[in-house]
């Protein structure tokens, strides 16, 4: 029985040889693709900026009041992802001067619509306050200004969220006090009147029984 023929490395270097000529041009169509591929191929950037933003509804809660006993209602966790609205957007794109007056409107749609899809934002896990606004794009000094352009639109809105909240509370308490501020004068009118009929030993078992 003959022993089954091996191949030594001088017959490998001896195939490669004699194919020199196939695995130069192989390799010169892969090397050639991946330079054109890359030469054409627009760079991705991408841009972070973290904020720390009070949200409207950890700041205020509804409050209701039944005779001088505060309440706070149930705690809603905010939503960040309301923070890219397309209101939010459209200003950011006005703002940077991408959309200007007497443009269409479906060319507006269409531009919020193509930031809507760079632009991400997260909360950070450990603190809901801490929120990260992230932008890609191919050029990096776009997303640069489109980044610190949508972070001064979000604190505008989270701060006019927060003012109209807390307008909205201090409304709420200054009716409540009123309210509160009347039956204790009511209270008052009738003991008077109960002193006056009765006597202050009557008025005094009257707030006994009350």
């Amino acid at each position: 029985m003959n022993a089954p023929d091996e191949l030594s490395l001088r017959d490998f270097y001896n195939i490669l040889y004699r194919r020199k000529r196939e695995i130069a041009l192989w390799w010169s169509v892969v090397f050639s693709a991946v330079a054109i591929y890359t030469a054409f191929l627009k760079p991705q950037y991408r841009t972070q900026v973290l904020l720390r933003l009070q949200m409207p509804d950890e700041m205020t809660r509804s409050i209701q009041i039944d005779v001088g006993n505060i309440v706070s209602s149930q705690n809603n966790p905010f939503n960040v992802e309301a923070l890219l609205s397309p209101e939010s957007l459209h200003e950011c794109l006005m703002r940077i001067g991408e959309i200007v007056p007497g443009m269409p409107d479906h060319e507006i749609a269409l531009k919020v619509s193509q930031l809507s899809q760079r632009v991400t934002v997260k909360a950070k896990e450990n603190d809901s306050q801490l929120v990260t606004l992230s932008v890609i794009g191919n050029s990096a000094d776009r997303i640069t200004r489109e980044a610190n352009t949508l972070s001064n639109v979000i604190v505008d809105i989270v701060s006019q969220q927060m003012a109209a909240k807390t307008h909205q509370a201090k409304t709420f308490i200054e009716s409540q006090l009123r309210e509160v501020s009347q039956r204790l004068h009511d209270s008052e009118d009738k003991l008077r009147h109960y002193q006056e009929r009765f006597g202050p030993q009557s008025a005094a078992n009257f707030l006994l029984e009350r």
